[in-house]
């Protein structure tokens, strides 16, 4: 009789716990970029009314707080993330003595001298196969269709022929034929 009571009790109770806890691992906050993190000179906020500074690279993460305009920041050396058609990229503020991380909006930074200088290209032609390396003997990783927008550092090489840019898409680093992309 005590057995059945106790299952009785146990079984919502068990239920209860893994209803609550679903949400929460729906909700965790994205992987931060690979350690250890390289950082790669300092930009300036160029947003008049504060640029947000997010848990993820996307508008649906939580605003972790609010970047002053002409506020320096460090961004990190990590390719940046295209999400919501933005290019978001891992930065670091220093203020009142603590450093705060998150992802901003790149095209509201502006980084002279240092870092590394991101632009966006367009794929101009249908199903632009990205590959591991810089020429037709690597592997096709991915294939992208028209209007795709990647990040570049604008790093090129030629191989067999054709120069190659080196891009960005998803937080992964592939290869492009030059003559598809367009810049923006």
């Amino acid at each position: 009789m005590r057995l059945k009571t106790i299952i009785r009790l146990l079984v919502p109770l068990v239920a209860l716990l893994a209803m609550g806890l679903m949400p929460l691992a729906a909700s965790a906050a994205p992987p931060l970029p690979a350690a250890p993190v390289v950082w790669d000179g300092t930009c300036t906020v160029q947003a008049p009314a504060g640029l947000r500074m997010r848990e993820g690279a996307g508008l649906g993460y939580p605003v972790v707080r609010v970047l002053y305009n002409g506020e320096t920041v460090t961004r990190s050396s990590a390719a940046p993330m295209y999400n919501n058609g933005i290019n978001w990229v891992w930065v670091r503020a220093y203020r009142a003595g603590l450093y705060h991380e998150g992802f901003v909006a790149q095209n509201y930074l502006s980084c002279g001298g240092g870092g590394t200088t991101y632009y966006t290209l367009k794929v101009v032609s249908g199903g632009l196969n990205l590959r591991t390396g810089p020429g037709l003997g690597y592997a096709v990783a991915r294939t992208v269709p028209y209007g795709t927008l990647l990040s570049t550092a604008g790093v090129t090489q030629w191989s067999g022929g054709r120069q190659w840019t080196r891009v960005a898409t998803g937080g992964h680093i592939y290869w492009a034929a030059t003559t598809y992309l367009q810049r923006v």
